[in-house]
């Protein structure tokens, strides 16, 4: 299903001439493979972070040392530092940022497992949600995938 998803998004993309770039962490590249699958792709994918360590997060997308220390890489402040991180680096339309807690370990109270921040953002404004998923490693990447997809088609959609 996130393939189906992901061809979708990339003809709305090419049909409106614009490209996207994102940065993920605990879905581990999973969204970029199910968009780098469909031929065609390169005209609309610029390309993606696979940061999961707090230090790429800082080093490469330049998220403030302050924010994962304040706040924690599973943080909505740490979403929208990502998605801008990625806009300073592709120069995209569009960007979507992926961070959470999968499982089955690294979870806390406060913090659980299926814990998900995305962000997604376009030139004007990065907007960051916050999801609780339920399952195992597994599902909880692909429902926080798929999730990315349904809001960024709406970004691009202009809904809100």
């Amino acid at each position: 299903m996130i393939y189906k998803k992901a061809k979708e998004l990339l003809k709305k993309l090419a049909d409106r001439g614009e490209i996207l770039a994102i940065a993920e962490s605990c879905t581990g590249g999973l969204m970029a493979s199910a968009i780098t699958c469909h031929p065609g792709a390169s005209q609309v994918f610029l390309g993606g972070l696979v940061a999961y360590s707090n230090s790429t997060k800082h080093k490469l997308l330049g998220v403030n040392m302050s924010t994962l220390e304040e706040f924690g890489a599973v943080s909505s402040n740490c979403a929208s530092e990502m998605a801008q991180g990625v806009f300073n680096i592709f120069a995209s339309d569009y960007s979507v940022a992926i961070t959470g807690i999968a499982g089955p370990d690294g979870g806390s109270a406060s913090k659980p497992v299926g814990l998900v921040f995305i962000s997604v953002g376009n030139q004007e404004t990065i907007d960051v949600f916050e999801y609780h998923f339920y399952g195992d490693r597994e599902t909880i990447q692909h429902q926080a995938v798929m999730m990315a997809f349904d809001l960024l088609a709406k970004k691009i959609d202009g809904v809100e």
